[in-house]
């Protein structure tokens, strides 16, 4: 896509006050640093009492619209009408929709015990130990590791203002990723927030499927940068739901933190025009400022979408049928590469996906052939990355791999994409030897 124009819509949920709090700020702080015409910025807000729009363009007051009637976020329609009308003030070349509430991935993981109902992380009060969008605690370090791939590495996520020198980001291939770790404690999986949302009124969650329906319902029918500042929504199986309705993708592994919008804003001001992948990489080279600042301590990635994805996963798919069949006749291995040397993120449901690869079938030569083409497919997806140091095994895309025998897999996947893939069969096989062997 070529680079021109570009604007910014935001579908926020602000679930308590804290919540409004932050997204307020962020219009202020967006509003200061739009400083060029070639940008504008939509904002729906979703809170208890009112749904408010916003509409930001340089050199103009904020415009702020209250709807005549409460919108429930969780409604694909909710997202398709704010998508219409956020492009008719807003014509531009790229366009990029950020959803900014809590997420946990998969959309029938964290509630599988039926509490479709139950509200964020904690109950209504959002429990989030801080401005998390997901829940937990923050991760205490003080340096960081970045991943990039793609032929924009260095040309844009590097070309920032402020990210030269000692505090530009840096790849760290001498150390050796993690195995087996999980840093947050698990917990019951009904304390988790689950899908994107929740609505503040309603308490529902707008799934990954609904979220598909509604961007390919609205008049463009798709969005050039899909950004989820949500926990846990960088999954393979997610961001390949959402592969039909964006050129570029942007989410977390991890617990995810607000991201910097001011700074995001600011960046994109001083070099507009912009095309869909340096939108996505202006928003990871402004977390990766954040990081090193040690102003958060998440991880963001951007990967291609369409294609790519589509790519990805064919090759997985090999990969997953290969490993499928080492199960019964290589158990040893088999386990202990998904239950004890496979990286795990602070989910304990989801594995990195390059680390994965890198064990789960390693004494087998067709395994090993087939992870080498998976790699190759996700090294080709990845356009950047970065990810804090108390992250070192996160390198951009997870899978849902559960250790446990207790979780539903065929509802895991229900009514997604991904229930036909290899990997569904692989994860049903593992947990019923696994419940065996126990």
């Amino acid at each position: 896509m070529q680079a021109g124009p570009w604007n910014m819509i935001v579908y926020a949920i602000a679930e308590t006050a804290d919540e409004h709090r932050r997204i307020t700020d962020a219009i202020k702080q967006m509003h200061e640093a739009l400083t060029t015409d070639q940008g504008q910025i939509a904002v729906q807000v979703h809170a208890a009492t009112q749904t408010t729009r916003h509409w930001i363009s340089a050199g103009h007051d904020v415009r702020t619209q209250v709807l005549p009637a409460i919108v429930d976020a969780s409604r694909p329609s909710s997202l398709t009408d704010f998508l219409n009308e956020a492009i008719k003030p807003c014509p531009a070349s790229a366009s990029m929709l950020v959803l900014w509430a809590h997420g946990s991935g998969l959309d029938h993981v964290h509630d599988y015990r039926g509490k479709a109902g139950t509200p964020g992380p904690g109950g209504a009060a959002g429990g989030h130990g801080g401005p998390g969008l997901g829940g937990g605690l923050g991760h205490a370090a003080a340096s960081l590791d970045w991943v990039a791939a793609g032929p924009l590495r260095h040309r844009i996520a590097l070309d920032h203002e402020g990210l030269s020198g000692p505090g530009a980001p840096r790849r760290n291939p001498a150390r050796p990723p993690l195995r087996g770790l999980v840093r947050v404690p698990p917990r019951e999986p009904e304390d988790y927030g689950c899908r994107w949302g929740p609505d503040p009124v309603t308490h529902q969650f707008l799934t990954n499927v609904a979220m598909k329906q509604a961007i390919a319902a609205s008049e463009r029918g798709h969005v050039d940068v899909l950004a989820l500042n949500a926990c846990w929504m960088a999954a393979l199986e997610v961001e390949y739901e959402l592969r039909s309705i964006a050129a570029v993708e942007v989410a977390s592994q991890v617990y995810a933190r607000p991201w910097p919008y001011g700074a995001i804003v600011a960046s994109l001001s001083a070099r507009p025009p912009q095309s869909a992948e340096q939108l996505a990489c202006t928003i990871v080279a402004a977390v990766q400022a954040e990081i090193a600042l040690g102003k958060r301590d998440d991880a963001v990635s951007a990967v291609h979408a369409g294609g790519a994805m589509e790519q990805l996963a064919a090759a997985f798919d090999v990969y997953a049928r290969r490993v499928t069949a080492l199960i019964d006749g290589d158990w040893p291995s088999m386990e202990k590469a998904v239950m004890t040397d496979a990286q795990r993120i602070d989910d304990p449901y989801q594995v990195d996906l390059a680390s994965l690869i890198r064990v789960l079938g390693t004494g087998d030569p067709e395994a090993r052939a087939a992870a080498a083409v998976v790699a190759a497919r996700l090294e080709a997806m990845l356009v950047a990355h970065a990810a804090h140091a108390s992250h070192p095994g996160v390198q951009g895309l997870s899978v849902f791999c559960p250790k446990s025998t207790h979780v539903d897999l065929l509802d895991a996947y229900q009514g997604t994409a991904f229930r036909t893939h290899s990997w569904a069969e692989f994860l049903v096989r593992f947990q019923r030897k696994l419940r065996r062997a126990s």
